[in-house]
């Protein structure tokens, strides 16, 4: 809850002496500002502005992150058109969040389904692994790292060439395409629809 202290107490943004200074968090252990800063901050820095890219707004205090909750900027904002601009600022940002997350499971699925090959250090054969997903896979009774390619290469990879890339459905060597049809032929000599392969990589 929101709550004045006193005696007066330094506000932590204007450094003055203030009867108004507000611990907006019970829990929060740093300096905490007065009512006329705070307002300055939250209402018209941010809400005024109608910038919904600092949405959900947090705490003042560089690396405290906890999220004000409506009833907090009840006490802060001047009147209800003040108040309505924030849950529409609110509103924007959560649907932003939510679109971002949508367009990045394409690229997550992308990532987990990633496939390449590694020589098995045992029999020196090659064998799918899975970089994005594990760290290890088992040959010749034997755990081995995966060593092949990084986790962060393989997200570099997929973000620049997620589009044009697939595995061959016969040898699982990963295949890269640059224009042309459908139709592929792989150098182990299997031919098979890019479409359809991708299909699989995408789910």
């Amino acid at each position: 809850s929101t709550r004045a202290l006193h005696p007066p107490t330094q506000c932590a943004i204007c450094l003055c002496e203030k009867n108004n200074v507000l611990n907006l968090f019970n829990k929060c252990n740093h300096p905490q500002a007065c009512l006329s800063c705070l307002r300055t901050h939250y209402v018209t820095h941010q809400i005024q502005t109608q910038d919904a890219s600092n949405f959900p707004l947090t705490c003042f205090w560089p690396g405290c992150h906890r999220t004000l909750r409506d009833t907090q900027i009840r006490y802060l904002v001047n009147n209800q058109e003040e108040m309505n601009m924030f849950y529409a600022l609110n509103s924007k940002a959560k649907q932003k969040r939510t679109e971002a997350k949508r367009e990045a499971r394409p690229l997550q699925r992308r990532v987990l389904n990633f496939q390449t090959l590694q020589n098995c250090s045992v029999c020196e054969t090659p064998k799918p692994v899975y970089p994005g997903r594990a760290k290890r896979f088992i040959c010749c009774r034997t755990q081995q790292n995966i060593t092949v390619i990084s986790p962060e290469e393989v997200k570099s990879i997929v973000e620049v060439v997620g589009d044009a890339l697939v595995n061959c459905p016969c040898c699982h060597r990963l295949i890269c395409k640059d224009g042309g049809c459908d139709h592929l032929t792989c150098v182990c000599g299997n031919e098979f629809s890019f479409d359809k392969a991708q299909q699989r990589w995408n789910n």
